[in-house]
């Protein structure tokens, strides 16, 4: 349904991620089984997108993007280039390497976790 909640954002955002990272098994199911219902989902391009993918396919036509017919996870996730890219960006830019000091910080004891025989005071 065209409301906009939760579900439907996560539903939307799996569809982005089957359209985006190829994975033809669902792509294939999907529009097989329901191609006339999402011709009628026109609130986003997501599903024509799909059909159009499908379609790219079945005509042997490869899609944007489209490198082998590998649908395993492991095979796309060493296809796939800019996996760690979000938003623009590197997944990890702006994290430092640590250094010896704060490295001896978190390995060190804070004095907390010794215990010296005592009950604990109420």
């Amino acid at each position: 349904m065209p409301r906009d909640n939760l579900l439907n954002s996560a539903c939307l955002e799996l569809f982005e991620f089957v359209k985006r990272e190829n994975v033809k098994a669902i792509i294939f199911h999907v529009v097989e089984n329901y191609r006339d219902k999402l011709k009628d989902i026109t609130y986003v391009n997501t599903f024509q997108s799909l059909i159009l993918k499908y379609d790219q396919i079945q005509s042997g036509y490869p899609a944007e993007g489209d490198q082998s017919f590998a649908t395993s996870f492991t095979t796309q996730e060493a296809d796939t280039p800019n996996r760690g890219v979000i938003n623009g960006g590197q997944r990890w830019q702006g994290l430092k390497d640590t250094d010896a000091e704060e490295e001896a910080y978190f390995n060190g004891s804070d004095g907390d976790d010794e215990d010296d025989g005592s009950l604990p005071t109420a």
